[in-house]
């Protein structure tokens, strides 16, 4: 994955993030899940995850 500075505040994204707004809408809970697993695994963030766990990246 790639990952881009943010300005200069040292803080990096990934050049591809996830949309969440069909999550509990368009897809049930297991396909929620699956699809955040394989983002997560493959280094994709997500702005709702960096937010609330206040990180720059998600393991």
């Amino acid at each position: 994955m790639e990952y881009r500075n943010v300005g200069s505040s040292g803080l990096q994204v990934s050049a591809v993030g996830l949309g969440t707004n069909n999550f509990g809408g368009r897809l049930d809970l297991e396909a929620t899940d699956a699809v955040i697993k394989r983002s997560v695994d493959r280094g994709i963030m997500s702005k709702g995850w960096a937010r609330r766990e206040g990180c720059s990246r998600v393991p």
